[in-house]
């Protein structure tokens, strides 16, 4: 729902740009700041200053603080289903899923 515009591409609005994000992660080696998570139900930004020094800036231009990226999750209805130490966060959103 969130992610294919009509014609099968992925789209240049937030969640289009999150989900090349988390699907990219992994091989930039970056991982430890942000990953799926639940199975691709949900997805966590595990080292919040990795996150916004080295995976935010090649992914959304204009997101230079963590409580800016929190505020448009928040605007697209996602939910925080958890937070932790080092302020780690799960965010989760049922059309949402890898």
């Amino acid at each position: 729902l969130f992610n294919m515009t009509k014609s099968g591409h992925l789209s240049k609005f937030f969640p289009g740009k999150l989900r090349i994000m988390l699907d990219q992660v992994d091989g930039l080696g970056l991982s430890q700041g942000s990953s799926w998570v639940s199975e691709g139900r949900a997805f966590a930004i595990h080292d919040p200053e990795m996150f916004m020094k080295d995976i935010a800036p090649q992914f959304f231009d204009k997101q230079t603080h963590l409580r800016s990226f929190h505020r448009q999750l928040s605007i697209w209805g996602f939910t925080r289903l958890e937070t932790g130490a080092g302020g780690r966060g799960v965010w989760f959103h049922k059309h949402f899923i890898q």
